[in-house]
C-alpha cells in the first residue's frame, strides 16, 4: 500500500485509530530475502513518515489500536 500514491492517499486519509500493520510474511518477498514479521518496524516507519508523524508518535498509535482490537477480542494485555 505504500509503493503507490493512490496507496498514500488511503493511508494518509484513515483516521489514525483505525490504523493497524500486517506482514504477509514468509508469503512476500523484501528486496531479495524472504519477508519477516520484525519488517513490521520498518512499514511503522514509512507510515510516520507518509503521515507526517514521529516514529514514536506513529508507535503509540499502533498500539492503542491494538490493545482496543484485542480487548474487542477478549485477550488482555499480561
Amino acid at each position: 500500500m505504500l509503493e503507490s500514491a493512490a496507496g498514500l492517499a488511503l493511508v494518509r486519509a484513515l483516521p489514525a485509530d483505525r490504523l493497524l500493520t500486517e506482514t504477509y510474511a514468509p508469503f512476500t518477498m523484501v528486496g531479495n530475502r524472504m519477508a519477516e514479521p520484525s519488517d513490521v518496524i520498518d512499514t511503522m516507519a514509512r507510515l510516520a513518515a507518509a503521515r507526517r508523524v514521529t516514529l514514536e508518535a506513529m508507535t503509540a498509535t499502533l498500539n492503542a489500536n491494538a490493545t482496543r482490537v484485542f480487548a474487542f477480542a477478549g485477550v488482555r494485555d499480561s
